[in-house]
C-alpha cells in the first residue's frame, strides 16, 4: 500500500517537473557568435512560437587602421615636404576599398551581398565597399563566418567590380555607395571615384587643387598576413597607411591634374602594409 502511495507521488512530481519545463530558444548555429549550447529550440526555425526574425547574430570582419604620414600620425592641413622640396597640406583624402579577401586554403569574403539587376550578369556582388578617411579608425566590413588561420589579404583601391550592374536604390542611406551623400560620386560624370585627395599646393596664397582617379583605374593591393580567428569571433586586421608615399615622388605642382591623379593612384597601393 505504502508502495503505491510512493509510486503515485513520484508519478505527479515528474508530471510537475515535465508541465514547468519549457523548452529554451536559441541560437543553434555554431558559426554565430551568440551560438547557444544549451538551447532546444533554433531560434532561426520553423517551431511554433518562434519569431520569424533570427536571433543569431555573426561574427563581423573589422579592419583597424593606423593613419600615418611617415612615422607620425598624419594631420590635416599641416605643412608637409615631399622628395621633390614642394611643401603640401592635406585639406581631405577620402578613398574606397573593396574586393577584401583572405586566404585559408580557399579565399574568403564577407557574407554580405549586394542583389545585381536583371539586365546584368545575374550574380550578386559582395557588399564590402568601404570608405576610407583619416578622421576614422576603425571599419566594420561585414558578416565574416569563416575560420582558420589566414595568410594573405587581397584588396582593391576603388569602388567594386561591377557596380554597375546593381541597383542602387536597395542601398540604405549612409551605405558607403549611396549616392545622395558621397564624396566619392562624381554627380557630374555620374560616376565613381577611386579616391579623391584635396592638397593646399600653394602655401602661400593658400589654394587648394583636387586630384582624384575614376572607378576604371583600381589599383590592387596584396599583402602577407599572420591571423588566426576561432568560430564565433571576429577577424580583426590591423593595417597602417602612410600618406607620404602617395606625395613624395609626385610632382605636385605640375599643371596636368589629371596625370597628377594618375601618378598618385599608382602610389597607393606602396603606402599600404600590415601592422606587425
Amino acid at each position: 500500500m505504502y508502495r503505491r502511495r510512493y509510486d503515485i507521488h513520484l508519478a505527479l512530481c515528474a508530471c510537475l517537473l515535465m508541465s514547468c519545463y519549457q523548452d529554451k530558444s536559441g541560437c543553434l548555429d555554431v558559426d554565430a557568435n551568440n551560438f547557444s549550447i544549451d538551447a532546444d529550440e533554433d531560434c532561426c526555425g520553423d517551431a511554433p512560437g518562434i519569431d520569424d526574425v533570427c536571433c543569431c547574430t555573426y561574427p563581423d570582419m573589422i579592419i583597424n587602421i593606423n593613419h600615418l604620414h611617415g612615422t607620425e600620425n598624419v594631420a590635416l592641413n599641416t605643412p608637409y615636404e615631399n622628395e621633390l622640396g614642394q611643401l603640401y597640406l592635406i585639406s581631405n583624402i577620402d578613398f574606397y576599398i573593396s574586393s577584401i579577401r583572405v586566404f585559408e586554403q580557399a579565399w574568403h569574403t564577407v557574407n554580405n551581398r549586394l542583389e545585381a539587376v536583371s539586365t546584368g550578369t545575374g550574380e550578386n556582388l559582395v557588399d564590402d565597399a568601404t570608405m576610407i578617411s583619416p578622421n576614422s579608425f576603425q571599419y566594420r566590413i561585414g558578416d565574416f563566418t569563416a575560420a582558420g588561420t589566414f595568410d594573405s589579404l587581397t584588396l582593391d583601391i576603388g569602388p567594386p567590380l561591377g557596380i554597375d550592374e546593381v541597383d542602387l536604390a536597395q542601398l540604405s542611406s549612409g551605405h558607403a555607395l549611396d549616392t545622395s551623400s558621397n564624396t566619392l560620386f562624381d554627380a557630374d560624370v555620374g560616376a565613381y571615384l577611386s579616391y579623391k585627395v584635396e592638397l593646399i599646393t600653394d602655401t602661400v596664397e593658400m589654394k587648394s587643387r583636387i586630384f582624384h582617379a575614376i572607378a576604371q583605374d583600381r589599383y590592387s593591393v596584396q599583402l602577407s598576413l599572420a591571423s588566426t580567428k576561432l568560430r564565433g569571433s571576429d577577424l580583426s586586421i590591423p593595417i597602417s597607411v602612410d600618406y607620404k608615399e602617395w606625395f613624395d615622388q609626385v610632382d605636385l605642382l605640375s599643371v596636368d591634374s589629371i596625370e597628377v591623379g594618375e601618378i598618385i593612384g599608382s602610389q597607393i597601393p606602396r603606402s599600404i602594409s600590415i601592422i606587425e
